[in-house]
């Protein structure tokens, strides 16, 4: 589908944080990667599998045991490897970079999944993050925001719902991003979150339209946002 819709324009704001990133001890601090080490190879989607359905919305990724998993969101009902073997994977689905089924989420309900962000606690757990327009996640009420742990064991990978973080929105959520010990998000508004107690930290107005991208850089310790709108934050 096209990026662009009709002849409306978008408008691009930078919001900075006021906390500094010295200040701030991450959970846990991924590996460095090796020196020498080969550039990860593109592989068009067509190569590892298919997703069935209406949309995918969003990829996220991660590292857990030396692997790299791919997490795959959006109005899907079904998921087909190159090798053939088929899935009823629903809206929220772990695959390898070889394309194969891992795990993934069930009963993703009154909504889709928009957006997801995910981001490694341990050397053998990580959380997602997931965000959209859904009302509730494994028959419990899930206001378009929700997380899943997930967590590496003996070689398996499992993720489950997160029964900490329940964080709520009014609005579709439409990005996310991670920076400086916070969770952002893009919607209705441009809001950070806690990302252990979901606590609201700060949020400020996206205009009529909302955003529909948000990206923390770190080495300018700042925030973009951008979207269908011409005012944030009122300017």
């Amino acid at each position: 589908k096209s990026l662009l819709k009709g002849a409306r324009t978008a408008s691009i704001a930078a919001i900075v944080t006021t906390i500094s990133l010295s200040s701030v001890t991450p959970a846990y601090a991924a590996p460095a990667k090796p020196s020498g080490a080969s550039p990860v190879s593109a592989k068009p989607l067509s190569t590892i599998g298919g997703a069935t359905g209406q949309d995918v919305n969003s990829f996220s990724t991660f590292t857990l045991g030396g692997k790299p998993y791919i997490v795959v969101s959006g109005d899907i009902d079904g998921y087909r490897s190159t090798t053939g073997t088929a899935s009823s994977a629903s809206q929220l689905f772990i695959i390898s970079d070889t394309g194969a089924y891992v795990t993934g989420a069930q009963g993703i309900s009154g909504g889709y999944v928009h957006a997801t962000y995910s981001r490694v606690t341990s050397p053998t757990s990580a959380i997602i993050y997931v965000g959209g327009s859904f009302t509730s996640a494994q028959g419990q009420p899930r206001a378009r925001l929700a997380a899943y742990n997930v967590t590496l064991s003996n070689g398996i990978l499992s993720m489950s719902l997160s029964t900490t973080w329940i964080p709520t929105s009014g609005s579709t959520i439409r990005n996310i991003s991670f920076g400086d010990n916070r969770v952002y998000l893009a919607g209705g508004t441009i809001r950070a979150i806690e990302p252990t107690t979901g606590a609201t930290l700060w949020q400020t107005s996206a205009g009529p339209c909302g955003a529909t991208a948000v990206e923390y850089v770190s080495y300018t310790n700042s925030l973009y946002a951008g979207g269908l709108t011409r005012l944030v934050g009122g300017v």
